[in-house]
């Protein structure tokens, strides 16, 4: 939670024009929270640079004072209560225990400020910003919602009051409501990382995206040459390659699961077209893609395999296919179009890094073959109409 309360107020962005000091996310206020050292009062003598070292702190360590209460009295200080939009804002309450927590539908933001994605700093959070997304962030979509699925990140600041103040003019900055959960976040980082495949004249993402306020212009030669796109999104020649990776279709599978929207299966549908058709070898296997702006040709069958249309593009090929195309990006597309509840319900399993589904040992279920025959008993009457069954 304090994780990506971090995420919001330091590395989130919208490529339409969002105020992008590095101390608006917070509006000052923030500045005793988060950073890995604070601005200097210059009416204070320059500290020593072991004095200096020793008030500095990591930026997910909580600052002395700085939880929202008074340690004494137990009362909001005023410092934490002013940073609130409202004293409703900065009341929680918790599900009670045990109680399932439904999805809900997305709320949608207030205005269009563009696509919003996770930008980077150079030497940590107090350092300058670089308006980048790596296709490898795209995880982070089905983290959220994954989090959200069980019951987590209803509220960003997860309690504290003083941050709870902070994610709402965070929030509000990137057009959500004051009071957006993780899901509606996840949705939008999402939307963006559909949108990498969606806008390339191939349906493939680039490794590497550059949105407008990094400074990057179209044109230029070789490696250095710089490609619009879309709206909103430019690319580098030498980062625009396509290594079949699974970040987006495993936060499409999660989504999928958490809303049942057919937004995610359609993006993954095309996706999957995509590199049926830029990707497949003849002769077996598939192949990264070495630009996903270019056309050239590699030999590749040129015929839709879906319309049994002829397409002219046809995308360079990198000749090594990744083994986490088989273990990561195949398993998730096929977990994404599935609809047998008892294939991996994310009740019973987490998946690691490499996909490889790891058991939820929950209160009660002592293993990952009881949690699917828990499941099995949830969805009865669904199974039995899959297998053509009269109950």
């Amino acid at each position: 939670m304090r994780a990506m309360d971090g995420v919001l107020l330091y590395l989130l962005h919208r490529s339409g024009g969002d105020n992008n000091d590095p101390t608006n996310n917070v509006d000052g206020a923030g500045l005793s929270w988060g950073l890995t050292r604070e601005p200097r009062n210059k009416n204070k003598p320059k500290q020593t640079s072991s004095s200096a070292r020793a008030r500095r702190r990591r930026w997910f360590e909580e600052p002395e004072g700085d939880d929202g209460d008074d340690a004494e009295s137990g009362e909001t200080t005023k410092d934490d209560a002013s940073l609130c939009i409202s004293q409703e804002k900065c009341e929680t309450t918790d599900a009670a225990e045990g109680e399932a927590v439904e999805p809900i539908a997305p709320k949608k933001p207030k205005s269009s400020l563009g696509l919003l994605y996770v930008a980077e700093r150079v030497g940590g959070v107090s350092g300058s910003l670089v308006h980048k997304m790596d296709h490898l962030v795209c995880f982070l979509p089905g983290v959220l919602a994954l989090g959200h699925s069980e019951g987590l990140g209803q509220r960003w600041g997860g309690g504290d009051v003083g941050r709870e103040g902070l994610a709402a003019k965070a929030l509000t900055r990137l057009g959500f409501a004051s009071d957006a959960n993780h899901l509606d976040v996840a949705i939008e980082l999402a939307r963006t990382c559909v949108g990498m495949y969606a806008s390339s004249p191939t349906g493939l993402a680039p490794e590497i995206t550059h949105f407008p306020n990094s400074g990057l212009k179209e044109g230029g030669v070789g490696k250095d040459r710089v490609y619009k796109n879309g709206d909103g999104m430019l690319v580098k020649r030498k980062d625009a390659h396509n290594l079949l990776r699974p970040e987006t279709v495993e936060s499409l599978f999660v989504l999928w699961r958490v809303t049942g929207q057919n937004e995610w299966r359609d993006a993954g549908w095309a996706m999957w077209r995509a590199w049926e058709l830029h990707a497949r070898v003849r002769s077996g296997g598939y192949s990264g893609v070495d630009s996903v702006l270019d056309s050239g040709d590699s030999g590749a069958d040129q015929r839709d395999p879906y319309t049994n249309s002829i397409k002219q593009r046809d995308a360079n090929r990198i000749d090594k296919m990744e083994s986490f195309w088989l273990s990561e990006t195949l398993k998730y597309l096929f977990l994404l179009f599935t609809d047998d509840p008892l294939v991996v319900p994310l009740a019973c399993f987490v998946f690691n890094t490499e996909a490889h589904p790891l058991p939820v040992l929950r209160r009660g279920v002592p293993d990952g073959r009881d949690c699917v025959e828990q499941v099995a008993r949830e969805h009865v009457e669904e199974l039995a109409k899959m297998q053509g069954v009269d109950r």
